[in-house]
Formats: structure tokens, C-alpha cells, sequence
């Protein structure tokens, strides 16, 4: 669990590896039909400037990045199907 603030509200984020996620799929019968990682550049800005506004706007370059996203992918959204 990781607490942060933004724009003056506290968020708590639930952080899970994929691997445990895609296991818990697997295990109660459903299939990854598409999966998406998403704030890739923008998360690596935010890491170096520590400035989240400025860095938000690096998002519309998560295309480029893709290949090579699951080393700095910060969230991942799977579309999954219950197959049994």
C-alpha cells in the first residue's frame, strides 16, 4: 500500500506485481484477451523532475515506449474474459 498526495487530496494506491494479478486470472478461469500499460514516459519525468503536472504532459509518448514497458509501466489495464 503506498499513500501519496495530489492536488491536495490523499490517494492510497493497492500496488500488485502482474505476475500475482495474472496468476489470480489464470487460477479462477479467466483469459487476458488484450492487456495495455500505460503512464510509461510520464512516470519516468516524474521520477527525475518530481514535478507531476509538467511531466503529465510526456504521456502521448506511451506508444514509442511500449515495447520495452514492462520494466517502467507504472499501470497496466486487462480486458480478460471468464472462459470456465
Amino acid at each position: 500500500m503506498q499513500k501519496y498526495e495530489y492536488l491536495n487530496h490523499t490517494h492510497t494506491l493497492w500496488l500488485y506485481k502482474e505476475k500475482y494479478i495474472r496468476k489470480i486470472l489464470d487460477k479462477n478461469g479467466f483469459r487476458i484477451l488484450k492487456y495495455r500499460r500505460f503512464h510509461l514516459f510520464s512516470a519516468l519525468m516524474n521520477r527525475i523532475t518530481h514535478k507531476e503536472e509538467w511531466s503529465g504532459q510526456f504521456s502521448k509518448y506511451d506508444k514509442i515506449l511500449s515495447p520495452i514497458s514492462y520494466f517502467m509501466a507504472h499501470n497496466v489495464i486487462m480486458i480478460c474474459k471468464k472462459i470456465y
